[in-house]
């Protein structure tokens, strides 16, 4: 855009409460500040869709909750990109997340633990918490796993009477009591997730210890008012909204929308009190699970594992194989993929350095591994991520 171009007006509907959307707002700031668009935000209630339209915006950014939201925007006859995931409908253009890879990462983080016991929180619906819940339970069963499931009717507190909160809570204490112990627990947010480690301590279940508790969206507030500390899937928000920003400006250049949603892949798991446990009742195995979640990073080797452990080398290795599925070297080689795939797409550290805080000897092997286990380069791999 020239100087002598008036700056664009950009209408944003977006709830300034939940932290995604928070977050969003950080890429489709950098986005705007850059093209010099001028920004009017407002909650996404029906007056407020009605108040823009008087404003005269050249593009908007919104959440669709409903059917009636998005039909309501699209009237306005502006080009418009959806930032929500709630609906399976989605006759706008969207920008977000990658739902199914949310489950699986879930799913791998909890078996990785040695949990036997399975079970997802969520909202019918909700199409995102759907798609989570699917993929969530599809690599259980693949690794012979069953997976308990309890649906609430909204996230969304302006939907619920007051009456219905003491009901809610009492169907909550219910299904988390009816749960085997330990039980692996996906929310499929970081409300529902704060919601359900408020109702273990009305019903006396400890977390991590009975009930393991992973969310979704890392919003930080959530997740440290929780008691204990919510673990939570981080997502791209930043780059979801920048994402959003930039087709925006391509729609209302004339451009046309994408056939098909943009999905980004989450960034990976902040681990906090909430699932810091490791659930096998081999004393030995959980000994070495420890060591390596600990050390992986280091130069360490399957004999430093067993050297942990009143197990030889070969029965360490007989041991894991039997209950966890995979050797002492595959979850040693896991854990520096989790912790190599975090630095890429949290920080900008050389690649050098990435390598070496995973525990990888060189940049070049993990080069090599990383293109083994993802199908791509650390640096396709990281430009997922960045604001570009």
């Amino acid at each position: 855009m020239s100087e002598s171009e008036a700056p664009k007006r950009i209408a944003l509907l977006l709830s300034r409460a939940i932290g995604y959307f928070r977050d969003a707002l950080r890429g489709i700031k950098s986005y705007g500040v850059a093209h010099r668009w001028v920004f009017r935000m407002a909650d996404p209630q029906a007056t407020s869709i009605e108040t823009v339209q008087h404003w005269d915006p050249a593009g908007i950014i919104y959440q669709g909750r409903t059917a009636a939201q998005v039909a309501q925007v699209l009237s306005l006859g502006r080009p418009a990109v959806n930032i929500s995931g709630v609906l399976e409908a989605q006759p706008s253009a969207r920008v977000g997340v990658d739902d199914a890879s949310v489950g699986r990462l879930a799913a791998e983080h909890f078996l990785q633990r040695g949990f036997r016991h399975y079970a997802f929180a969520g909202y019918s619906n909700h199409h995102y918490s759907n798609l989570r819940q699917a993929a969530f339970i599809a690599v259980l069963r693949k690794a012979g796993f069953a997976c308990e499931v309890f649906h609430e009717i909204s996230e969304l507190a302006e939907q619920r009477a007051e009456s219905d909160w003491t009901s809610v809570d009492e169907q909550l204490r219910k299904w988390l009591l009816s749960l085997p112990r330990p039980t692996a627990l996906m929310a499929c947010n970081d409300f529902q997730g704060f919601e359900l480690a408020q109702a273990c301590r009305t019903a006396g279940l400890r977390v991590p210890e009975d009930v393991a508790i992973l969310g979704v969206d890392n919003d930080e507030l959530l997740c440290e008012m929780s008691q204990p500390a919510l673990s939570s899937i981080a997502l791209p928000t930043a780059r979801i909204g920048y994402d959003a920003a930039a087709l925006l400006s391509r729609l209302m250049q004339g451009g046309s929308a994408p056939r098909a949603p943009v999905l980004l892949p989450p960034t990976g798991v902040v681990v906090r009190a909430s699932t810091d446990t490791v659930a096998v009742d081999d004393p030995d195995l959980a000994a070495a699970l420890r060591f390596i979640r600990e050390h992986a990073h280091e130069s360490i080797g399957v004999g430093d594992v067993a050297a942990r452990t009143s197990l030889s080398r070969r029965s360490l290795e007989r041991r894991f194989t039997h209950t966890l599925g995979r050797t002492p070297l595959q979850e040693i080689r896991r854990m520096r993929m989790e912790r190599a795939r975090q630095l890429l797409a949290n920080t900008d550290q050389p690649m050098p350095q990435v390598a070496q805080a995973s525990g990888f000897a060189n940049a070049e092997r993990l080069s090599v591994v990383f293109r083994e286990e993802m199908g791509m380069t650390p640096t396709e791999y990281r430009r997922q991520f960045r604001l570009q």
